[in-house]
């Protein structure tokens, strides 16, 4: 929330989890590691980090039985993961796509 560190999804492990990266050291660290997708993360003005997950375990005051999208918080070093949205079955809740209101860059490191 400072600007100092940046937050974003990766797939390079094969499933996507929430990184952080220093952009002056280049030091990169994963914060979730989950068979759920962890994507679309975000900073709140806190500094814990927002992001969507499909996933039904691992996360405090779990119930996510039907493994729709649902949003949840953590701290920003990964710990506390907490759900805050409990959907009906059939149902998702996720931040709002705003993808396409900025121009996306494919780092490589």
């Amino acid at each position: 929330p400072d600007g100092q560190k940046l937050t974003y999804m990766s797939n390079r492990t094969g499933n996507y989890e929430v990184f952080v990266l220093d952009p002056k050291t280049g030091l990169e660290t994963q914060l979730t590691s989950h068979s759920g997708h962890d994507e679309h993360p975000g900073w709140t003005p806190d500094g814990r980090i927002v992001f969507n997950s499909k996933r039904t375990t691992g996360a405090v005051n779990i119930n996510n039985a039907d493994g729709g999208e649902e949003m949840f918080i953590m701290n920003s070093d990964g710990t506390n993961v907490t759900q805050l949205s409990f959907t009906s079955a059939g149902y998702e809740n996720r931040f709002p796509d705003v993808r396409d209101q900025f121009e996306l860059y494919d780092y490589s490191g």
